[in-house]
């Protein structure tokens, strides 16, 4: 009854709420260098990378093609590079190589919005991949170091990513309902086509998924995929088959 109240409150009225909003356009990119302000020179290099996103999106090819262009061939890359690197194999799915990569950045050496980024990849590897025990041995030498950054830094979507990040700690660890309260994090959608709004419906329906919880995941898949319907301003062909694609794969468990 406890986990079905804290979902309500993340997929109820939150969700309704959202109609009248006047939409925003959906904009997928190089989200982490462009929020530190790393510039990475235009080559054919890139101009390949942006041909093959623009056209497949998140996907094996853009991901190698991506870690051989800035990351692999590269002496000492800029540790948000390496980061960005991670969060778009996080995306495909391929753990080990985000584990293997991320493992290559001292974490001792990061401070402010670099480390609260590796920290954020860190606890999606861990906690998708079941690894609850040093996911939470993680959680507890950072907290105070999140907990902080989140004090200073008012942005809700920041604190959104983080709260999914630390679910799946919570939902590998069978805590469904320690779970669900960080989906509840107080986020409510910016507009129609909110993707950090998406994230966390998907999310709920990944935690469903574990639980095992065959009527409620009914309910939470269509929550996601109605909202996912809502979206407006698509800038890319492949965004709504990824997220369609993203909310199958929570289904079965599998992000």
């Amino acid at each position: 009854a406890a986990i079905s109240a804290v979902v309500y409150a993340v997929l109820g009225d939150s969700f309704t709420a959202i109609v009248p909003i006047i939409s925003t356009v959906l904009c997928i990119g190089f989200s982490l260098a462009a929020f530190f302000g790393v510039i990475i020179a235009k080559t054919p290099k890139s101009d390949e990378l942006d041909e093959i996103f623009r056209n497949q999106g998140y996907c094996r090819d853009f991901c190698d093609a991506y870690a051989d262009a800035f990351v692999n061939n590269v002496k000492k890359p800029d540790p948000v590079v390496v980061i960005e690197l991670v969060s778009y194999l996080n995306k495909i799915g391929d753990l080990k190589s985000a584990d293997f990569y991320l493992d290559n950045i001292d974490i001792d050496n990061l401070s402010g919005n670099t480390k609260f980024e590796f920290c954020r990849e860190q606890l999606l590897i861990l906690g998708k991949s079941g690894n609850w025990r040093d996911g939470e041995d993680f959680r507890r030498e950072n907290i105070k170091f999140i907990q902080l950054y989140l004090q200073h830094n008012k942005d809700m979507r920041k604190k959104a990513e983080m709260y999914i990040a630390l679910s799946f700690i919570d939902c590998a660890a069978k805590k469904y309902s320690d779970a669900f309260s960080l989906l509840n994090c107080g986020y409510k959608p910016t507009g129609k086509s909110d993707v950090c709004f998406l994230e966390i419906l998907i999310t709920a329906v990944y935690i469903y998924a574990k639980m095992g919880d065959s009527d409620n995941i009914q309910l939470a898949i269509g929550n996601a995929s109605k909202f996912l319907d809502n979206f407006t301003g698509f800038e890319y062909k492949w965004t709504k088959d990824y997220y369609k694609k993203r909310i199958e794969s929570a289904a079965n468990g599998k992000l």
